[in-house]
């Protein structure tokens, strides 16, 4: 059996791990959870934290059992009371400020409610759209982060309930991964890829090099301002976790009213465990988006709310590659967009 690539996931992510305690400490979270369990709203009134963001931190302390949490209250376990409070005996406060850095510091404005610090003080996505070099290191980044993941998706995709001729809105696609994958697998199916104007000759040439110039088609825009062509199935791979709740349900409901009627809406992610904290990785990615982009990392049961509440039904997730899930969804009812 061919492996997975969860190993490099955890190298990868593993470096939030660090910067989310040491901003934990720095602004009290830990030393506000020695009294008494609270709820993630409780201890962000406590802080004068962001929520979204310090949600994540709290979920990942607590995946690496730093914090224990009951139901939706956290409190600090045994190792924690005696390493990691102010003024405790055996304090790792110096070593936390020892090894400060951009990533803590970026953790801690998340938790603060700053501005993403995506490159520097600047927006991740406004930097793709004005430095096309950029755009290009990032794009292909993402095309081997997500590589293994698409061909695994892609030769799921049937049992998911995307037609062998179907054509598919891979929104956000970057270099047409998960677009090509599907392409390759099912000689009738179509795609788009809508991307970035920055990003489309990245993409445009990927799916020349495929051979895939008459199926494949990339179109330029934002996805929270273009109007998204029609399609049989939304496909939302590695999106939803960049952004806040509240624009994730704006691309749910771009979504529903691209869907011809009775299509599919795919969400292709890393998903956090809705009994347990963790799984680390998925935790930790929490954590990077909260302090990178402002995003958010879904457990499936918030997921299925979203989208139910943006008019899908028949939900349901699945585990589909190392830590990823696909989520399914119908938009029964829907209206085809032009």
């Amino acid at each position: 059996m061919e492996p997975d690539d969860r190993l490099l996931q955890d190298l990868v992510l593993g470096h939030w791990k660090l910067p989310a305690l040491a901003a934990a400490y720095r602004i009290g979270l830990l030393a506000r959870l020695a009294d008494e369990p609270l709820t993630r709203a409780e201890v962000a009134v406590a802080c004068g934290s962001e929520p979204l963001a310090t949600g994540s931190v709290l979920e990942l302390l607590a995946s690496l059992h730093l914090l224990e949490r009951w139901g939706d209250r956290y409190e600090v376990t045994a190792v924690t009371r005696r390493y990691l409070l102010p003024g405790a005996a055996d304090d790792w406060g110096p070593m936390l400020r020892l090894v400060w850095d951009d990533r803590c510091a970026a953790v801690r404005d998340a938790l603060l409610g700053e501005a993403p610090r995506g490159y520097g003080s600047r927006s991740l996505w406004r930097v793709h759209q004005e430095v096309p070099r950029q755009a290009e290191i990032f794009t292909h980044a993402m095309h081997a982060h997500s590589a293994a993941a698409a061909t695994a998706f892609a030769e799921r995709a049937a049992a998911l309930g995307v037609p062998a001729r179907a054509h598919v809105l891979d929104v956000a696609g970057g270099r047409g991964t998960y677009a090509i994958a599907l392409a390759r697998r099912y000689p009738e199916l179509t795609a788009t890829v809508l991307e970035l104007d920055s990003v489309c000759p990245i993409a445009s040439r990927a799916v020349g090099e495929a051979g895939l110039d008459g199926r494949i088609r990339v179109v330029g825009g934002d996805m929270f301002t273009t109007s998204w062509p029609s399609a049989d199935v939304v496909l939302l791979a590695d999106v939803m976790h960049n952004w806040p709740v509240g624009q994730c349900r704006t691309l749910a409901d771009h979504a529903r009213e691209a869907l011809q009627p009775g299509g599919r809406l795919l969400v292709h992610d890393m998903l956090l465990d809705d009994a347990v904290p963790g799984p680390v990785t998925a935790a930790a990615n929490a954590v990077a988006m909260a302090a990178t982009t402002g995003g958010h990392q879904f457990t499936a049961t918030e997921l299925a709310a979203l989208l139910r509440q943006a008019g899908f039904t028949s939900v349901s997730s699945t585990p589909s590659f190392g830590y990823f899930s696909v989520t399914t969804a119908r938009a029964a009812g829907s209206e085809g967009a032009s």
